[in-house]
């Protein structure tokens, strides 16, 4: 694993956190993008999933970093989010990603285009890993 990989994008993710509540500003905006969403979160605790979430965009990172802890950790996602478990249809993923990235957009004041490609490989990434589980 490189230690470097991804280094900007782990700083931007400190600067969204700092700079307000990312997380919740994220579940506002990816909630409101599609009407089937709010029903797919309706027992959730989402003092526990803000967490969870952060937790898995810090994993996200490392994963994509060739991380073996990385790896791990999204394995657990992986399995949770497959059609077995949570079922979380694969054509969701995409406006998880544009929410996220939209927030970063917004959170993030120093933010760059290579910045943002980074983001957006991180993510494509990871997303990717956990779709190949669907079926699992």
């Amino acid at each position: 694993m490189d230690k470097e990989a991804y280094h900007d994008v782990k700083i931007s993710f400190g600067r969204c956190l700092v700079n307000g509540d990312l997380i919740q500003k994220f579940y506002e905006r990816f909630l409101d993008c599609d009407p089937r969403l709010p029903f797919m979160f309706e027992n959730t605790d989402f003092s526990e999933q803000r967490e969870l979430l952060s937790h898995s965009i810090n994993l996200a990172i490392l994963f994509a970093g060739g991380s073996e802890k990385g790896k791990e950790g999204l394995s657990k996602v992986r399995k949770s989010h497959s059609k077995k478990e949570l079922n979380i249809p694969p054509k969701m993923y995409p406006l998880w990603i544009n929410s996220f990235l939209e927030t970063v957009k917004e959170m993030d004041d120093q933010l760059d285009e290579k910045v943002l490609g980074e983001w957006t490989e991180v993510l494509n990434i990871a997303v990717n890993y956990i779709k190949d589980g669907y079926d699992s």
